[in-house]
This record gives structure tokens, sequence and C-alpha cells, in this order.
């Protein structure tokens, strides 16, 4: 099994992930990747699961991450974004929950979404929740 199909099998809650990008954003010290890993650890810790199921959970979340940035990177949120203060960006609640399901897949070597993939999973979801 990849780690990328490893990543891709913790089911991973989007309130984790809306809570965890609130908390790297509050604290500008977190914002590297360095401090949004430890801020990773320490959230997943207070879960209480066991070890193995720790460090899974945080590699997904760790992997999500880095896939949505990379889509954002490449203008995937556009419409979908607002600009906050700087090195923020504010992401519609859709955003982060289709970053917590969409399969992740591995492109060059590095983590990302489909993007045609995403988006119609974002459209979906939206609409589903009446907020598109």
């Amino acid at each position: 099994m990849s780690i990328v199909d490893r990543a891709n099998r913790p089911k991973v809650d989007p309130k984790l992930i809306e809570e965890l990008l609130e908390a790297v954003a509050d604290e500008p010290d977190k914002r590297d990747f360095e401090g949004t890993t430890i801020e990773i650890v320490k959230r997943v810790s207070q879960l209480g699961l066991p070890e193995r199921q720790r460090m899974d959970l945080g590699l997904a979340i760790s992997f999500r991450l880095q896939a949505l940035a990379a889509l954002m990177q490449e203008g995937g949120g556009r419409g979908w974004t607002l600009p906050a203060e700087p090195g923020c960006t504010l992401l519609h609640a859709e955003m982060i929950r289709c970053a917590a399901e969409e399969p992740m897949i591995e492109v060059d070597g590095q983590v990302a979404f489909d993007r045609e993939s995403f988006h119609r999973r974002l459209l979906s979801t939206a609409e589903m929740h009446g907020q598109a």
C-alpha cells in the first residue's frame, strides 16, 4: 500500500480541519510546516485514539492540507475563498469539507487532489447543503 493510499484510509472530520486551520491562523508562528505539524499532533493526540490510528490520522490531515494548499496555488479556490490578513485566506466551509473527504492522488511525487473531481464534489456538496 502506498503512503497516499494509507493517508486516504482514515475518515477525517471537516470540523477538525476547520479548528486546526483557525488555530494556525490565530498564531502566526504556527503558519509554517513545522508549526502546523505540531498543532496537528497536539490536536490528534487529544482524541484518545490508539497510537497507530493517531499516526494515520495525523498523516491524513497533513497530506490533505498539503493537497489543499497545492490546489489553492493552482487557482483551484477561485470563487470559494476570500483574502484575509497577510498570509491567510478565508475558505468556504464546503472547501474544507471537500478537503476532508476527497480522495488524494499522487502527481509527480506530490500529494494532490484531482482538480476536476474536487470541484465536482465541491459543487455537489454545496448544492446539497444549499450553499452554492
